[in-house]
């Protein structure tokens, strides 16, 4: 990576460090002083971010608890929903699937929550597949099988509304980069020489992917974002249900860990996602 690069994003964590110190400072009018200023930053680096009054815990511990929670759902949602949509996205323009881009462009348009309640009534009201929540209170957490095939239960649904919106989402990226694709020269070349339609649909989802990646890097935030809304409907013990509850709670603590937790969640992925453009493992050359 290059050192330009790694100091926009040692910039980007200082401003992160020092607006999670400065906004509740200011809005409970305490006195900003450089001493608690570098007090907080050395709390931080020691793993110290206070201690929260609704769950009497430490922040820390709480905030590492429900870490798992969101990578468990949102890692598998984006990936496959990336992949998914890429693939649709790609058909879609060769002509092959286009009579359901309605379909995709509804998705797209569609907030996740409202997606969630069509979910909910479908598999839990009326099919009684899964649960309603995402919170399994009756087993307590364990490398058990019991415990596991609670939890998948659990977290069925908020996964699946997370990965039904975001594939119509990247559907409709993925093919307005797929449209720009097919008026490239290779794709020309490639035609007027006679190549087949799968080696040509091969050439155009990798850099199609590609395009699809350099968005996900912009829309993150956005996609963390509507993930918090879903895990306080469902009651998901992820970050975001924590970001709920302690602003009702009044919990400021609670409340800076997490935009803390939230908010490097999204730069260690826009990190991860500009090494991987840097060097991206699927455009090896073809013989």
């Amino acid at each position: 990576m290059r050192p330009e690069k790694i100091i926009e994003y040692l910039v980007t964590a200082w401003l992160i460090i020092t607006l999670d110190w400065l906004l509740p400072n200011l809005f409970r009018g305490n006195v900003l002083t450089l001493k608690n200023y570098i007090e907080f930053i050395i709390n931080i680096f020691r793993g110290n971010l206070g201690w929260s009054n609704w769950l009497w815990a430490p922040v820390t511990q709480i905030v590492l608890r429900a870490l798992p929670f969101d990578i468990s759902v949102l890692t598998p949602a984006i990936l496959i929903s990336w992949v998914s949509g890429a693939y649709i996205g790609v058909k879609s323009v060769r002509g092959r699937i286009r009579i359901l881009l309605p379909i995709f462009y509804a998705l797209n348009s569609a907030p996740m929550f409202w997606v969630a309640m069509l979910l909910i009534l479908l598999f839990s009201t009326y099919l009684g597949l899964v649960p309603p929540t995402g919170t399994p209170y009756s087993v307590l957490p364990s490398l058990t099988t019991r415990y596991i095939v609670v939890y998948i239960r659990h977290w069925f649904l908020p996964f699946l509304s997370a990965t039904v919106v975001l594939v119509g989402f990247w559907a409709v990226q993925a093919r307005q980069s797929a449209v720009g694709e097919m008026n490239n020269g290779y794709m020309k070349y490639g035609e007027a020489v006679g190549l087949r339609a799968d080696i040509l649909d091969r050439y155009l989802f990798r850099n199609t992917m590609m395009g699809s990646l350099a968005v996900l890097a912009i829309y993150l935030g956005s996609i963390i974002g509507g993930n918090a809304v879903l895990e306080a409907m469902f009651q998901y013990p992820g970050v975001g249900y924590l970001a709920q509850q302690a602003l009702l709670r009044g919990d400021l603590a609670l409340a800076r860990g997490v935009f803390l937790a939230m908010s490097f969640m999204v730069l260690a992925a826009n990190l991860i996602i500009d090494l991987v453009l840097e060097r991206p493992p699927w455009t090896t050359q073809e013989q």
